[in-house]
C-alpha cells in the first residue's frame, strides 16, 4: 500500500474530510517532524466554473467555510488547511480529460490530502481511476451516476482497489440517478401528472436520470408519450425542433435530464416549449437544474 493510500484508508465519508483525512495526514508524519510545529495541507477542488457557475461556486464556498471554521477552532492541532480550486471545463463544458489533468496536478502536490469534486459524473468517470491508482481520496457532493460506486464496475473506475485490495478512494454524499429518477417519477404521479414526455441533453448525467425516470414512470402507470434528446452539438436548433415534436404530443409534464446553461440546454428547451404553444406545461428536472440561475434564465 502506498504511503498516500495508507494516509487516507480511514476516510469513510465526506463529512470526515476536514477531520479524518487531515488528522490521518498529520499522524502519518514522522514524530520529529510533528514536534517541529505546524503543517499546511491542501484540499483540491475541481469544478466547472465556466459552465455551471452557481453550482460550482456553492461547492467551493462550502469547502472554504468548512476550512475557515476548522482553522479558527484549531480543529486539528498543528494543522492549517487551505484550498486549491481549479476549473475543469473546455470550451465552456465540463471535460473528463481536463478533470483528470487537474487530478494529476493535485496528486503531484504532496500537500494535497484529498479532492472535493468533480460536479459532473462524466468528469468523474475519467478522473476517478487516476485518483484511485494514486491512492488519493476523492469526494463528490454531486455525482449521481450509479456506475461510479458499482462493485461490478470497480475494476474500471477503481482499478487499484479491484486488483490489489488498495483502499477505496471515491466517495459521494448524494444519492444516485436510480434513486433520484424513481423518486422524481413517484413525485410526478403524486402531483397528478399523467401524460409525460422525457428528454435529456446527451450527457452522462442527463441520459441516466432520464432513463431511470422513464422506466419508473412506465412501471407505475404513467403515460410516457415519447423520449428524445437534444443534440449536444447544436442545442438551440435541436431544442426548437424537439419542442415542436413535444407540443404535438400535448403532455402535461416534460421531464428533462441535464443541466441549464448554453451547454446544458434546460432553459433553452423550456423557452422553446412556450413558443411552441405549451405555455402551461410543467417542466421538471433533477438536481442539475436546481439553481436560481436556471429560474432566472427561464424567466428572461
Amino acid at each position: 500500500m502506498s504511503p498516500r493510500a495508507a494516509r487516507f484508508s480511514s476516510v469513510l465519508a465526506a463529512g470526515a474530510l476536514l477531520t479524518s483525512i487531515a488528522s490521518t495526514a498529520h499522524a502519518a508524519q514522522p514524530a520529529r517532524a510533528r514536534a517541529a510545529g505546524s503543517f499546511t495541507y491542501t484540499i483540491g477542488v475541481s469544478l466547472p466554473y465556466n459552465q455551471l457557475a452557481e453550482l460550482s461556486n456553492g461547492i467551493r464556498d462550502s469547502v472554504q467555510v468548512a476550512i475557515a471554521q476548522a482553522n479558527a477552532k484549531k480543529l486539528i492541532p498543528g494543522v492549517t488547511l487551505q484550498i486549491n480550486s481549479i476549473d475543469d471545463t473546455v470550451n465552456g463544458k465540463n471535460d473528463g480529460a481536463k478533470d483528470a489533468q487537474n487530478a494529476r496536478q493535485f496528486i503531484a502536490d504532496n500537500r494535497v490530502i484529498g479532492e472535493v469534486g468533480p460536479l459532473n459524473s462524466g468528469a468523474a468517470k475519467v478522473s476517478e481511476p487516476v485518483y484511485n491508482r494514486a491512492g488519493l481520496v476523492q469526494i463528490s457532493p454531486s455525482n449521481t451516476n450509479p456506475d461510479l460506486t458499482s462493485r461490478a464496475k470497480r475494476a474500471l473506475y477503481e482499478p487499484a482497489s479491484a486488483t490489489s485490495g488498495a483502499p477505496i478512494t471515491y466517495f459521494r454524499t448524494c444519492t444516485t440517478d436510480i434513486v433520484q429518477g424513481k423518486s422524481d417519477a413517484l413525485y410526478a404521479k403524486k402531483a397528478g401528472f399523467k401524460n409525460i414526455f422525457v428528454t435529456d441533453n446527451q450527457d452522462t448525467y442527463g441520459i441516466g436520470l432520464a432513463n431511470y425516470f422513464a422506466q419508473e414512470a412506465k412501471a407505475i402507470g404513467l403515460n410516457v408519450l415519447g423520449q428524445s434528446e437534444l443534440d449536444a452539438n447544436n442545442i438551440p436548433s435541436s431544442a426548437q425542433s424537439l419542442a415542436t415534436t413535444i407540443a404535438s404530443k400535448k403532455p402535461d409534464l416534460v421531464f428533462f435530464g441535464g443541466e441549464y446553461g448554453p451547454k446544458g440546454g434546460a432553459e433553452i428547451l423550456a423557452d422553446d416549449l412556450r413558443k411552441a404553444g405549451l405555455k402551461n406545461v410543467v417542466f421538471m428536472g433533477g438536481d442539475g437544474i436546481y439553481a436560481t440561475d436556471f429560474i432566472r434564465l427561464v424567466a428572461e
